[in-house]
């Protein structure tokens, strides 16, 4: 019996995909015109959707913090850190509002 002409390609593609992440927010990496929703609110209160710039950077009313190669998950006690130098009562958010699609080579 002859084979299925490309099985052994779509085989290996199955296994390639079953590997990645679900979610864009599960390996996020911040990338350039990624944007992520910020809520901050008590001691100081502020709330902005804020695009990842060029450098992988979001910018805040008075820092510049980097995002970018940092999981979603991380994103959220890095920002916390960068803003308990000043502040010390708040609690904060971070979602993702909208994320540039992946590109294929």
């Amino acid at each position: 019996m002859l084979p299925i002409y490309g099985a052994r390609l779509f085989a290996s593609l199955q296994r390639l995909l079953a590997h990645r992440p679900r979610t864009r927010s599960a390996g996020y990496g911040g990338r350039r015109g990624d944007e992520l929703r910020i809520r901050i609110w008590g001691q100081i209160n502020f709330s902005a959707n804020l695009r990842v710039s060029r450098e992988g950077e979001i910018y805040l009313p008075r820092w510049r913090v980097h995002v970018a190669g940092l999981a979603f998950s991380a994103v959220s006690g890095h920002l916390r850190t960068a803003l308990e130098r000043v502040y010390r009562n708040f609690e904060l958010s971070v979602d993702m509002a909208r994320f540039t699609p992946f590109r294929c080579m």
